[in-house]
């Protein structure tokens, strides 16, 4: 081909890298202002002295449970604080971890309460809020809701649940997090660095996606849970988080992030491991938020996509379009990988466990890439162990 047959579609992929460095840029700037209380503002938030219930679902014998359980009586809180640990029947090999974190606990001072509650549907993490809230009987006007693979030992939960208690047209607050690798696999430094150095980072998307609700830690007043349907009707939803930022909107509630920075014990997993559980995260975009779902090849994959086209267009010549393309895709990518480390130090977590920054974003994009696909060309996530199939809008039924 001439060089004027490629400058046409030279100059088009020119002009998407500009689009790509100016959203990367955009998106890292927001995510610098949002963190900047962490920074000037270090002390402790003030809230009044209401009584919260933690929640804590739980479903099988996680690396680390009884850890992570325990790690409330470490949390910060100057609130009147009751631990609830639920998990979906009798057999679940979570229980008996949980009834010794529960003796740990109210050594410490913590109000605890283990209970079965039966799913409602095929989600059992909302089954067992809703079971934890109507064993509740409303006597705590907060909940938090925590993961079972959270540590909650470094939590400022002040910080949490004060814009709940200073907004009364808040909805539900929830923490940004990071993973900390249980092992040293593939899938763990690739899980890592798409969660702390790269543009799917909750420490950035945080600050740019204010539709968003992401449950590993987030806090919300169950009245207003209860006005949209309550926990009982997200039990058949995939992202039961994703549903109820939805309802809580259409209500005139809102929804917002809040500067902690949350930090969950990931298991040891292979690459196939992390894949799966991202293409249901993934999956959950697709069905329940699918604008979004084109932001992925768009803006987050568009790296690695405009050197493919540079490639495609050039081969193994480099003319200055060219060179142009590669420094802005560079630069774009070198960028995200530094400011959201920089963040999530910024914010108390650790990074840059492994050596490498190339590979890091290599096999953190691979992972988004792979999990991208995945998620668009099928309707089966697996879960818990359970395989489920995906409808309209999100809603989950057994797969056959």
């Amino acid at each position: 081909m001439s060089a004027w047959s490629l400058l046409v579609p030279g100059l088009l992929l020119l002009a998407w890298a500009l689009a790509v460095a100016l959203g990367t840029g955009v998106v890292l700037g927001r995510a610098w202002r949002f963190w900047r209380p962490i920074a000037s503002h270090p002390g402790a938030a003030v809230v009044r002295d209401q009584p919260a219930l933690l929640v804590r679902p739980c479903a099988g014998a996680e690396a680390r449970l009884l850890d992570n359980l325990a790690s409330a009586a470490q949390a910060r809180h100057s609130f009147p604080l009751t631990v609830a640990l639920t998990v979906a029947d009798a057999a679940d090999t979570a229980l008996p971890v949980a009834e010794q974190a529960r003796a740990t606990l109210e050594a410490a001072g913590l109000p605890c309460s283990v209970a079965i509650h039966p799913p409602l549907g095929p989600n059992r993490k909302a089954s067992q809020l809703a079971g934890a809230l109507r064993h509740d009987h409303g006597r705590h006007p907060i909940v938090i809701s925590a993961d079972s693979d959270v540590d909650l030992s470094r939590i400022d939960l002040d910080r949490l649940i004060a814009p709940l208690q200073d907004d009364p047209a808040l909805g539900a607050v929830w923490a940004p997090f990071i993973e900390r690798p249980a092992g040293r696999r593939l899938g763990d430094r690739a899980g890592a660095a798409l969660l702390d150095g790269s543009l799917h980072a909750f420490a950035l998307l945080c600050a740019v996606d204010g539709k968003t609700l992401v449950g590993k830690l987030c806090a919300f007043r169950p009245a207003h849970v209860g006005a949209v349907g309550g926990w009982e009707g997200l039990v058949h939803h995939l992202g039961e988080d994703v549903e109820l930022a939805q309802r809580l909107a259409e209500r005139g509630l809102g929804v917002c992030a809040v500067p902690l920075l949350a930090e969950a014990r990931g298991e040891a997993r292979s690459f196939g491991a992390a894949l799966q559980r991202l293409t249901r995260w993934l999956s959950v975009v697709r069905w329940q938020r699918p604008r979004l779902l084109w932001s992925y090849p768009a803006l987050l994959l568009a790296p690695w996509l405009l050197a493919l086209g540079v490639l495609a267009l050039w081969g193994s010549r480099t003319p200055p379009l060219a060179l142009a393309i590669l420094l802005l895709v560079a630069l774009s990518r070198l960028a995200t990988a530094t400011v959201a480390r920089a963040l999530v130090r910024r914010a108390g977590g650790g990074v840059g466990r492994w050596p490498g920054a190339l590979l890091d974003a290599v096999l953190a994009d691979a992972l988004l890439a792979l999990a991208f696909l995945r998620a668009i060309g099928g309707r089966r996530v697996s879960w818990r162990g359970h395989t489920l199939e995906l409808e309209r809008g999100g809603r989950l039924r057994r797969a056959v």
